[in-house]
């Protein structure tokens, strides 16, 4: 008998002692750090070539806007942007963004050089292929018409690029040379 009470004497001890060890444990925090990014557009990838080159152009090729020589007398050059790796459906535009030609606002200026050709600026237009018709996209100011992206993630912007009589004096012969940006809206 004295060794049952012994025996339980002893476990009420030893579970106090436990008791008190987790009594006196201060609680432990830990630090977590958390990163990410958040996105207010999806990462769609887009290509489109850094550069275009015109041939030597004749003057009679090129004309002011009204006249629509710069389309129809071969003086353009097609030029794709092409979207992919994005959600179907979504519709995409794009804004041409630079220095507007200072005789008419609508074109890119050339890039101020020497030898550079003068009265001339550079237009962009949208070109709606099933009609081959063409949407003049004036600089910083307009875009082009909503394209939607097809089931495979993709979608083409294709656009038309020509020298542009931009003033109603005659051109003067030279290099042609501009710089601009295509921004792609995500509508």
């Amino acid at each position: 008998m004295n060794k049952k009470i012994i025996a339980m004497a002893m476990a009420m001890a030893f579970s106090g002692v436990v008791g008190m060890s987790n009594a006196a444990q201060e609680p432990i925090s830990q630090d977590v750090t958390i990163t990410g990014h958040v996105l207010n557009e999806i990462s769609c990838q887009v290509k489109a070539d850094a550069t275009l080159s015109f041939d030597n152009i004749e003057m009679t090729q090129i004309g002011t806007l009204e006249s629509g020589k710069p389309l129809a007398n071969g003086a353009a050059k097609p030029y794709m942007i092409a979207v992919t790796k994005c959600p179907a459906g979504q519709k995409i535009s794009v804004t041409i963004q630079g220095t507007p030609d200072a005789e008419n606002v609508q074109l890119v200026a050339l890039n101020d050089a020497p030898g550079a050709a003068q009265g001339v600026g550079i237009g962009f237009w949208d070109t709606i292929m099933a009609t081959n018709e063409h949407k003049l996209l004036a600089v910083n100011d307009n875009s082009s018409l909503p394209r939607e992206v097809n089931s495979d993630g993709a979608v083409n912007i294709p656009l038309s690029i020509a020298p542009v009589q931009s003033t109603t004096e005659a051109a003067v012969a030279g290099t042609i040379s501009a710089t601009t940006s295509i921004k792609v809206n995500f509508l």
